[in-house]
């Protein structure tokens, strides 16, 4: 029942959570890309570091570096 996806319909189980982590724990950051042919990869932030589509998201939203993401 947990797992039924007409019970839960567009909902997603790939975040894990361990219970009692410290607040202090940093976490491995990767963007979803959709390329022009339509696939859609996962990519660590060293792959798009020199993407001029992050420079700019980054620009609109009046952050400096990516350290700076929620």
């Amino acid at each position: 029942m947990e797992n039924d996806d007409e019970c839960f319909p567009n909902r997603e189980v790939n975040a894990l959570y361990e219970l009692g982590a410290s607040d202090e724990q940093e976490w491995k950051i990767d963007f979803q890309l959709k390329w022009m042919l339509g696939d859609v990869t996962w990519e660590p932030l060293h792959e798009c570091n020199k993407l001029e589509a992050l420079k700019r998201y980054l620009k609109i939203h009046d952050i400096n570096n990516t350290s700076q993401l929620p």
